[in-house]
């Protein structure tokens, strides 16, 4: 890991850099431009007293001149030569020619001059400050020199100062006012390191801890408090955003329970396929019928949790909702039946409904599929149960009917028997015409019974209801005595309607049997008939509970069921019922009765509408 990688992971770092980079270039610069300012300023102040210097010494020249003392001269060049301050002392002519000098090895050189103060090189370092001061002509001097006019300057003074010292000096100047400011600055880019520090990076740092944490799952990770500032007014706001987004969430996990909790009500089983043959959800049902859990369904593929198949089922063989949703061909619920395996590995028969649902995908959607497998080998059994018990029921009823007049019938051979014996052939006539009733009534509840087992037909017949009604009940006479169920008959005579006879005693008995259903504890049963205009009205009431009012309007649907006394049906009685006698013309209806209970209502067209009663009687 470089270095450079390793300020870039933390905020801190990369500020500590920054300032500490930003602190060494000012410092840089503050060196570099006070180094020169305060070198031009020494210079200047040297220069000034270079020019003092120069002053008195052009004095002294002068005077040493007027009195042509040479050696003299000479002699005070050199002296101010060997000061330690000054490199050389150079007296010029005015063509620059060197006429004394402390070094003695230039005389009569020429040296190129420019009046004023310079540096100079030497030896490839500007170590010299030159100080050139043109020596005027006097009028003193006038005699050896001639006229001012014509000879203005009588010589040139050349001074050499060593600039050495100078440099060193502003350096070490510099040094010190730099160390003090670089020391200055860091002291205050301490300061502001802490104060970001305390009221920046940690409450950032804190933040970036709880959005990790949320990032995570932690769904609890709040930043606190921060601050009074705009960063606190961040992490007040990430806090509502946590807080809100944990409600979301609390929100999404109680609706997706809810959504589970109701698919799981439903008794078919449910699925929901994606467009890649994924499962997203299941109920109960169908973890029941092919095994696993919710959970282990959940992801696997469909082919694979129904059919036990490794690859999509082959579009030749099978019916796949899939296929013809994402081809845009299921716009409407088709119904088929397929083989599906159980979790036990055997084959089962099963009707599938399935329609195409939006399936949402990031930002777009996608159409995929909701089944209702209904295992139709499940029905079978169930309605073979519920035959076998209405079975049982009306064979009890049967057995109650016959009994009583058989023991009449063999209570009266007997008597005729004896009588017989003693001659007594009027009482031997009195009781076999007895035992001939009892027989008639056997043959009657016989009749009864062979005419409800006699398959639909599609031709109907005129059939007295109220009559048909009175034989079919006292079948089930037994079952409702044992229940405690009284059994209330207002049937008028002579209504009739053309029915198909053993279809009307299976709806008398189914819709009696779903009142004994209704009244567990016991209760009142009554049928009632009368004739409305041109139509037959039954009511058949009982005195339970009722049917809630969401339901009244599901309880001709196919396979709905809802006991009182927790039993469980079909179903399809009430949906058949409502075909039987639609087909005839009629119609069925269910309402709750003011007192208690409910109340189904069927209504038949009336044979006898508009006939005469002499047309009836012939």
């Amino acid at each position: 890991m470089n270095l450079t990688h390793w300020i870039g992971q933390r905020l801190h770092r990369k500020i500590l850099a920054a300032t500490a980079a930003g602190l060494f270039l000012a410092s840089l610069v503050f060196l570099v431009l006070f180094v020169a300012a305060y070198r031009g300023n020494l210079i200047d102040e040297r220069a000034n007293s270079a020019r003092q210097i120069n002053r008195f010494l052009q004095i002294a020249l002068e005077n040493a001149m007027l009195k042509r003392d040479l050696a003299g001269l000479q002699t005070i060049v050199k002296r101010l030569g060997a000061e330690d301050n000054i490199a050389s002392v150079t007296i010029l002519n005015p063509e620059g020619k060197i006429r004394f000098s402390s070094n003695t090895g230039q005389l009569d050189e020429s040296m190129p001059f420019t009046p004023g103060e310079s540096f100079i090189t030497d030896n490839g370092s500007p170590d010299i400050l030159r100080s050139v001061i043109p020596v005027a002509n006097r009028e003193p001097c006038q005699v050896c020199h001639g006229p001012i006019a014509e000879n203005p300057v009588n010589g040139i003074l050349v001074v050499d100062y060593h600039a050495a010292a100078i440099r060193q000096e502003a350096i070490r100047t510099a040094l010190a006012f730099s160390s003090a400011g670089l020391g200055v600055a860091l002291i205050a880019a301490l300061g502001s390191w802490l104060a970001l520090r305390r009221w920046v990076l940690q409450p950032i740092s804190r933040l970036k801890n709880a959005s990790d944490l949320l990032a995570q799952g932690d769904l609890s990770s709040r930043s606190g408090h921060v601050g009074d500032d705009e960063l606190g007014a961040l992490g007040h706001s990430f806090d509502e955003m946590a807080s809100r987004l944990q409600e979301a969430m609390i929100q999404r996990a109680s609706n997706e329970a809810f959504q589970q909790s109701m698919i799981d009500a439903i008794p078919d089983a449910v699925r929901v396929i994606a467009p890649d043959y994924r499962v997203l959800k299941a109920n109960k049902a169908f973890v029941a019928l092919h095994g696993g859990t919710c959970q282990t369904v959940v992801g696997r593929y469909c082919y694979e949790t129904s059919h036990g198949r490794s690859s999509p089922c082959p579009a030749t063989m099978e019916i796949c909702p899939i296929e013809l949703a994402c081809k845009d061909k299921l716009k409407t619920p088709v119904s088929y039946r397929a083989r599906h395996k159980r979790y036990n590995g055997e084959n089962c028969l099963v009707e599938v409904r399935a329609d195409r649902i939006k399936i949402p995908t990031g930002d777009t959607s996608e159409w995929g599929v909701v089944e209702s497998i209904r295992d139709l080998e499940a029905d079978i059994q169930a309605s073979h149960e519920q035959k076998l018990a209405e079975l049982s029921m009306l064979a009890a009823g049967v057995a109650h009917e016959i009994r009583n007049p058989l023991g009449g019938v063999s209570f009266a051979l007997s008597e005729a028997d004896a009588a017989c014996a003693k001659h007594l052939a009027e009482n031997a006539r009195e009781y076999i015409g007895v035992a001939q009733n009892e027989i008639g009534n056997c043959l009657t509840v016989t009749s009864s019974l062979l005419k409800l087992s006699t398959p639909a037909t599609v031709s109907l017949e005129l059939v007295d209801v109220g009559e048909t009604i009175s034989e079919t009940l006292r079948l089930i006479a037994p079952e409702a005595e044992k229940i405690d169920v009284r059994i209330k008959l207002e049937l008028p005579p002579g209504l009739r309607a053309e029915v198909s006879d053993g279809e009307l005693r299976r709806i008398v008995i189914n819709l009696a049997q779903n009142a004994f259903h209704a009244m567990p504890d016991g209760g009142e049963f009554t049928v009632r008939t009368s004739c409305i205009e041109d139509e037959i009205r039954i009511d058949f009431m009982d005195t339970g509970d009722g049917i809630l009012p969401e339901d009244l309007q599901v309880v001709f649907q196919p396979f709905w069921s809802k006991r009182a006394d927790g039993s469980r049906g079909t179903g399809l009685g009430l949906t058949l019922t409502k075909s039987s006698v639609e087909s005839w013309g009629g119609r069925i209806a269910v309402e709750n009765t003011p007192q208690s209970g409910a109340c189904f209502s069927v209504w038949l067209p009336c044979a006898d509408a508009g006939v005469d009663d002499n047309d009836a009687e012939t």
